[in-house]
Order: structure tokens, then C-alpha cells, then sequence
């Protein structure tokens, strides 16, 4: 009867430790889902001002202002990651992060980037730059030197809204997929599909502008390899335990 107990208990606890991590994965995506959302619904200044104010109270979502840089601009900072499942070594570290930038009080660039991977020089991503102001790029282009591990996509506020649609729809299931995501092709669909851009596109982008892509690109790819470090940590912390358990076992 005790045993029989005992058994029911521990399946009862193991049904509960499952569903606890099921509704934190359902909860981590849809954070994920909405974040990605947002990033689209930004059209003008007005826009970012009103939901980067109704976003910095976001309960699921890390928060980080970030005051006026070097170039006189203002960037705020957010970002969902699935820390409790890759503590847990259920999936990879995943990370999505959206960086709205103000200057002069114009709304100036939106970014949105997702990344996966345990290894820092095996890491997936895509990084989505939408520009706004006098200074966008007239063409869309898709940067493939990484491919097929990371894309880098910069385009104009002027694309229609189904080509918007489109470039923000990255794949929010990576957060909680087993395996993760390993290549940007899995973070957004079709991502090798759109054209380059046209030299006299390229060529707008250029000064103060690059140097900031720059700047945001290099703090996101951090605190990636933040998360992958932490779970590295976490991984030989796990190893240390089990090599004491085992030695006071064999004391024992």
C-alpha cells in the first residue's frame, strides 16, 4: 500500500512538473509572439511613443532605457528569452529583442532580432533593421555572408504592409523547440528569397547610421553570448553536482 502510494505521488509530481513547464513554454511564446507583433504595429513617432510607454510595464518582457548615445539618440531596449527551459537543458538559449531608436524626438530605426544556439560561433539569428526618417534605404537588402547560419535584413519604412508582414514574421516556436533553430532560414521563412538591394540603395545608409546598426547589432550578439555563457555555467554546475553525488555515494 505504501509503495503504492509513493508511485501515485511521484507520477502525480512528474504530471505536475510537466505541466508547469508546458504553460511556462506556451507563456514564453506568446510573450515572444506579441513582441514580434508590436515591432509591426510601429508606423510612426506616435506609435513608439505610445507602446514603448504601455511596453516598459510589461511583466513577461526585460526592460533596459537606454539614454541618448554619442549620436544624440535614445533607444529602448526589450527583449524575451526561454531562460527556465535552457537552465534546464530542455532546449538552446533563444532570445528575441527589439530595440526602438528616437532622435530629435523621430521615431529613427526599429530592430528586431531573434538568436539560437548553445555554441557562440554556431549561434542562428536574424536581424531585422527598419529604417524611418530622410536617412532610409531605398531598396530592401538581405546580407548572406553568414548564410546559412545569419541574415541581416534592412529596409524602408515605405514597404507595403504585406512585405512588412512578411520580414517580421520570425518563428516564434524556436524559443521552445527542442533542437532550437539552427539556421535563419528556421527563424524566418523564405529569408534567402528577397532581392539584394541596389547599390544606390546601399549607399544611403552611411555615417552615424552604420556606426549605430553596428552598436545595436554588437549589444544584442552580447547578450546572446550572455545567455549562452549562463547556460554553459548552469551545464558545469549540473556536472559538479552529479561528480559529488557520485563521490559520497562511493564513500558511502
Amino acid at each position: 500500500m505504501t509503495l503504492r502510494r509513493i508511485l501515485i505521488a511521484s507520477a502525480a509530481g512528474f504530471l505536475l512538473l510537466v505541466m508547469g513547464f508546458v504553460i511556462y513554454a506556451a507563456q514564453v511564446r506568446a510573450s515572444a509572439q506579441a513582441l514580434v507583433y508590436s515591432a509591426s504595429e510601429i508606423r510612426s513617432t506616435a506609435d513608439a511613443n505610445r507602446l514603448v510607454l504601455a511596453w516598459r510595464s510589461h511583466r513577461d518582457w526585460k526592460f533596459h532605457d537606454e539614454k541618448k548615445n554619442s549620436f544624440g539618440e535614445h533607444s529602448y531596449d526589450f527583449r524575451v528569452d526561454n531562460s527556465w527551459l535552457y537552465h534546464l537543458h530542455i532546449v538552446p538559449p533563444t532570445m528575441v529583442g527589439m530595440t526602438v531608436v528616437i532622435k530629435n524626438d523621430e521615431l529613427r530605426t526599429v530592430f528586431l532580432v531573434m538568436y539560437s544556439g548553445w555554441e557562440q560561433n554556431r549561434t542562428s539569428g536574424v536581424w531585422i533593421q527598419e529604417w524611418f526618417g530622410s536617412e532610409l534605404p531605398k531598396d530592401l537588402h538581405v546580407d548572406k555572408k553568414n548564410e546559412p547560419l545569419q541574415a541581416t535584413i534592412d529596409f524602408p519604412s515605405t514597404l507595403s504592409d504585406a512585405e512588412r508582414k512578411k520580414l517580421f514574421g520570425l518563428n516564434t516556436y524556436c524559443l521552445v523547440k527542442p533542437g532550437g533553430c539552427g539556421t535563419a532560414e528556421e527563424i524566418l521563412n523564405d529569408v534567402w528569397s528577397w532581392p539584394p538591394k541596389s547599390a544606390r540603395g546601399e549607399k544611403l545608409i552611411e555615417g552615424s547610421t552604420t556606426a549605430v546598426a553596428g552598436q545595436r547589432s554588437i549589444l544584442l550578439a552580447v547578450r546572446v553570448n550572455v545567455i549562452s555563457s549562463e547556460a554553459r555555467s548552469c551545464a558545469r554546475a549540473n556536472e559538479r553536482a552529479q561528480s559529488r553525488n557520485l563521490l559520497s555515494l562511493s564513500v558511502s
